[in-house]
């Protein structure tokens, strides 16, 4: 899979991808968290090398990973204690999450869900989220 993530799409806040390859997918554009599902993000973390920036005008630029880490310092170390409602985007549901850990070298945040006391890393800014009080 290559794509170009385009982090200010009309489409969507958290950004966009446009699916250069496989053929069959070719120009069609998903949010991120599609795409990490279409990779399959549980077997590989080689997805966020799989993409490039699309920068202003028809350049592209540095990898993925070194966006996710320069938009994840947006949220950093400030947002760790705090409570969020979660859209897991897998089976649609909001979900109560405690974020636990910030991992500044990768941008993500480590979450710790009230319900079953399961935890997940992810990128915030990629994410749907409320803070809650």
């Amino acid at each position: 899979w290559r794509g170009l993530y385009r982090p200010h799409s009309p489409h969507s806040p958290q950004g966009s991808v446009l699916i250069l390859f496989p053929k069959e997918h070719e120009g069609g554009e998903v949010s991120p968290a599609k795409f990490e599902e279409l990779t399959g993000r549980k077997n590989s973390r080689n997805w966020k090398q799989s993409l490039k920036v699309l920068l202003k005008g028809p350049k592209y630029g540095y990898s993925l990973r070194c966006e996710l880490k320069k938009e994840g310092q947006k949220f950093g170390r400030e947002f760790v204690g705090n409570l969020l409602n979660f859209l897991w985007t897998e089976d649609g549901n909001w979900y109560e999450a405690k974020v636990k850990e910030y991992e500044v070298d990768k941008g993500s945040h480590r979450l710790q869900f009230l319900v079953d006391n399961t935890e997940c890393v992810v990128h915030l800014f990629l994410e749907t989220f409320h803070l809650l009080p």
